[in-house]
């Protein structure tokens, strides 16, 4: 938006008599982030109290800079888009001008800025994304077809709870002052003693959890197992679904989950399995809402021993079940909907 079209709108203000506190919240209203800052408000509104009637800037004293040409504007345009790596001090070397006029071009003329790559599961190929977006569009057709879908699906995964799993960079980040020295943290790596949860939960919080015994593998008949204390927590636990036989399990497409014996109980129990494209954790709330929590809330503490890791788990576990887990499975919906609107892309962080 146009630094003078926001300048005049300023003036009118002025001229309406309105004080700069309410020019201020009007542009604010009308282009949001991009609305001038409150100094520069201020700074106008003096000017035209002082009888200035032009929105132009005063004439600089000096020589008027030639780098910010159009000429350079195209060559610098042609040279990042064949490189998108390159740095602005490369290209102020490149085209032998200074590295601020290379900023003005890039940021004022160009509107580029530099970002991070996201990091994605794996780059998915056209057959994996329309696959996405289909699987997306059938399940959003069916809560369509009935809103209360998403509340008769059970979501189920495994994760590893660690004895030790040291804090993120992030969440050891500290409130400082200008002046203070910065905090230090020694490097240290997740401990090896790790315990494996299972775990499903639904809108209305955690249907059942347990812990593989050490020295035992998830494969497919431990698998099986698990299912059927799942069964029989559903049926203590959510009596309506039992009776009628109308939830639904979304799982991943880990090796275990596929197995021929565990297909073979889920159909012989009437447990329907939802699709679940692979590679896919922003369409699993065990993956995008379930274990964040949980890591989140047990990493930084030192356990002194894998019973120890079970309690305060099961302890984290009751607490996100407190406090409910509807909003999972709302959003789930909502993702349901990125991922068509992204053609089956992943769309985290877009």
């Amino acid at each position: 938006m146009s630094i003078f079209e926001q300048r005049a709108n300023i003036k009118f203000c002025y001229l309406l008599k309105k004080s700069p506190a309410e020019c201020l919240i009007m542009l604010n209203e009308a282009y949001g982030e991009n609305s001038m800052k409150k100094t520069q408000v201020y700074f106008w509104f003096k000017r035209f109290k002082e009888g200035q009637t032009s929105i132009e800037d005063d004439e600089r004293s000096g020589r008027p800079s030639t780098s910010t040409n159009d000429k350079n504007v195209e060559l610098l345009q042609k040279f990042v888009r064949a490189n998108r790596h390159v740095t602005s001090k490369e290209l102020s070397l490149e085209f032998g001008i200074s590295l601020g006029s290379v900023m003005s071009i890039l940021h004022d003329k160009l509107n580029m800025k530099r970002l991070c790559q996201v990091w994605v599961p794996k780059l998915l190929s056209f057959d994996q994304k329309e696959d996405r977006k289909q699987i997306a569009s059938d399940l959003l057709d069916k809560y369509n077809q009935d809103n209360q879908f998403i509340h008769h699906i059970i979501a189920g995964d495994e994760t590893w709870c660690y004895l030790y799993d040291p804090h993120t960079k992030r969440e050891s980040s500290e409130w400082r002052a200008p002046n203070s020295p910065k905090g230090k943290k020694m490097r240290i790596d997740r401990s090896k003693g790790k315990v494996l949860l299972e775990v499903f939960f639904d809108s209305k919080g955690i249907v059942h959890h347990e812990f593989i015994p050490e020295g035992e593998t998830l494969n497919k008949e431990k698998y099986v197992e698990v299912l059927r204390k799942l069964k029989d927590a559903v049926r203590r636990k959510r009596p309506q679904f039992f009776k009628e036989k109308n939830w639904f399990l979304l799982h991943d497409n880990a090796p275990c989950h596929r197995a021929h014996i565990v297909q073979e109980y889920l159909t012989k129990h009437n447990i329907v399995p939802l699709p679940h494209p692979p590679y896919s954790p922003d369409l699993s709330p065990c993956d995008f809402f379930l274990f964040g929590h949980l890591k989140r809330a047990l990493r930084g503490t030192r356990f002194t021993g894998a019973q120890d890791v079970r309690e305060n788990t099961t302890k984290e576990l009751f607490i996100i079940h407190k406090n409910g887990t509807l909003g999972a499975f709302q959003d789930l919906k909502k993702r349901w909907e990125k991922c068509i609107a992204s053609e089956g892309d992943y769309f985290e962080n877009e």
